[in-house]
């Protein structure tokens, strides 16, 4: 735990990068983002990049843009900046809640799988909103999995589940916010939002856990400053 984040550590391991990779493609890949509203080269800022897995698409479909990435977490930045020092993106440390950036810096500001690990969402998409161009676009994609479905039934991982989203939320966390996207957005002070609904399945980190499957939704909610 971070100062009002969570960090997740197992991006340190090779097979959960992958397992993240190939569940990024079967999410809809950056379909999240409305690309086609915005006129290349533009400049774009992916907030809570992680290794980089979206900015390495955006780097193929838009070639031409500059693209910045921003965690907070050092080792996500170095094995980005790894991964993709062929590619034309500037990585940056910092923290969500307050970018250090100037106002109205970006065409497309967005994050995914962020704000769950957040507990001061609004000042997020608030800071989201700041560093946006006028007629920019804020985005952000998140989850929604109030219970789990395994099959076949595992007890002992539906208990640690339970404990862990129990704990979660004890210490200030909001867990999935994807249905609450729509009003943090206008809380922020955004207009003309859109939100979406789109359900997905998910599978198991382990090799042993490939039979099991966990059902959820993903909000997705966007903004034209």
């Amino acid at each position: 735990l971070g100062n009002g984040y969570m960090i997740y550590p197992l991006l340190s391991i090779d097979a959960e990068r992958a397992r993240l990779e190939k569940q990024f493609d079967l999410q809809g890949g950056i379909s999240f983002l409305p690309i086609s509203k915005i006129a290349p080269p533009a400049r774009v800022l992916d907030v809570g990049c992680g290794t980089g897995v979206v900015l390495r698409r955006l780097a193929k479909e838009w070639p031409q843009a500059e693209l910045h990435g921003l965690d907070q977490d050092a080792k996500h930045l170095h094995f980005a900046k790894e991964q993709l020092r062929e590619e034309k993106i500037e990585f940056h440390l910092g923290e969500a809640s307050s970018l250090p950036f100037d106002d109205l810096s970006f065409d497309l500001v967005y994050c995914r799988l962020l704000l769950w690990s957040i507990k001061d969402v609004l000042k997020v998409i608030q800071e989201m909103g700041r560093v946006a161009k006028a007629g920019g676009i804020v985005a952000a994609k998140e989850g929604y999995n109030p219970s789990l479905l395994l099959f076949p039934k595992r007890p002992h991982v539906e208990y640690f589940y339970s404990a862990f989203r129990n704990w979660f939320r004890s210490q200030g966390f909001q867990g999935g916010v994807g249905p609450l996207l729509y009003t943090y957005f206008q809380k922020a002070g955004l207009t003309d939002v859109q939100f979406n609904v789109q359900w997905c399945w998910g599978s198991g980190s382990m090799p042993e856990h490939r039979d099991q499957r966990m059902d959820n939704w993903l909000g997705a909610a966007t903004h034209v400053a």
